[in-house]
C-alpha cells in the first residue's frame, strides 16, 4: 500500500481550511490595507508641505541692532511692497489668470517674510514702531491672502459667466453684420 496514507495523518478539505484560515487572512489584509493608505498619506503630506512651503522668517538675514533708520526703511519696504501687490494683482485680473497671481504672491510673500525678519518684526518688543510694524505687516499678510482667496474664486466661479459672455457674443455677431 505505497498511495494511503494512515487514518490520523489526513489533511483536512480544502474548503475546511480555507474556513479556518479566513481570520487571519481577514486580518492580513485589514493590515495591509491600513499600511498602505498611511504610506500615502504620509507621502501626499510631504509632498504637499514641500510643494506649499514658504520660508520662514527664523531662517532669513536678522539685524543685530534695530535702530530707527533700519525700521524707517521697512516701514518704506512695506509700502513699496503694497503698491507691488495692488499693481501686480491688477496685472493678473487683466489677464484673468490665477495661476500667474499665485506665482507672483509667493514671490510677494518671500519679500514680506524678509522685511519681517530683517527688522525683527516676529519677535516680541514692546517698542511701539516695532508693534505698529509688525500689525502693518500681518495686514500685508491679510491683503495677500484676501487677493489669493479672490483670484481662487473668480477662477473657479468666473469661467462660466466669462463663457456665457464669450457665448452672447458670438451669438450676436451674424444679427449685427450688415446684409
Amino acid at each position: 500500500m505505497l498511495g494511503v496514507a494512515p487514518a490520523g495523518d489526513n489533511p483536512p478539505h480544502p474548503d475546511e481550511e480555507r474556513r479556518q484560515l479566513r481570520p487571519y487572512r481577514l486580518f492580513l489584509v485589514v493590515m495591509l490595507a491600513i499600511a498602505i493608505i498611511g504610506l500615502c498619506g504620509m507621502i501626499l503630506r510631504g509632498i504637499i508641505n514641500t510643494l506649499d512651503r514658504l520660508p520662514s522668517a527664523e531662517t532669513m538675514q536678522r539685524l543685530e541692532v534695530v535702530d530707527v533708520r533700519a525700521l524707517r526703511a521697512c516701514s518704506e519696504d512695506l509700502g513699496r511692497l503694497e503698491a507691488r501687490t495692488r499693481r501686480d494683482a491688477a496685472r493678473a485680473l487683466s489677464e484673468q489668470d490665477a495661476i500667474s497671481w499665485n506665482t507672483l504672491q509667493h514671490s510677494l510673500e518671500v519679500e514680506r517674510l524678509t522685511i519681517v525678519a530683517r527688522c525683527r518684526l516676529d519677535e516680541p518688543q514692546g517698542d511701539p514702531a516695532v508693534l505698529e510694524l509688525a500689525r502693518a505687516s500681518t495686514a500685508m499678510e491679510n491683503l495677500l491672502r484676501s487677493y489669493t482667496l479672490f483670484f481662487e474664486r473668480l477662477h473657479k466661479e468666473g469661467g462660466a459667466a466669462r463663457d456665457e459672455l464669450h457665448d452672447a457674443l458670438q451669438a450676436v455677431q451674424p444679427l449685427l453684420e450688415p446684409n
